[in-house]
């Protein structure tokens, strides 16, 4: 057997709404538990580079946090801001949540 990652949640249609046919190819990869969803880099499928916001992104975040469900609550916070807040040293209480 071979571990599979989809990179960049498979370029997800960022702008546009989570819909069809992304999240049910999503939700058929997550059935699978040798398949693992790559969750940076998902900026440029928000096409304008400036253009772009953490807002645009987190629905589709939420959908693979969602199917992708092993992680523990610390886990989960770590990949909502935690790792970036621990390296950059900011403060738990600006990040949305309060992640750490």
């Amino acid at each position: 057997m071979v571990d599979t990652a989809i990179d960049h949640l498979s370029k997800s249609p960022i702008k546009a709404a989570v819909g069809e046919p992304w999240r049910t190819l999503i939700r058929r990869a997550a059935e699978n538990l040798r398949v693992y969803a790559k969750m940076s880099g998902l900026y440029p499928a928000a096409g304008d580079l400036a253009a772009w916001s953490a807002a645009d992104v987190r629905p589709y975040l939420q959908v693979a946090l969602d199917l992708f469900d092993e992680l523990a609550p610390a886990e989960r916070l770590a990949i909502l801001g935690g790792t970036a807040a621990s390296f950059h040293a900011i403060g738990a209480d600006r990040l949305p949540g309060g992640a750490s």
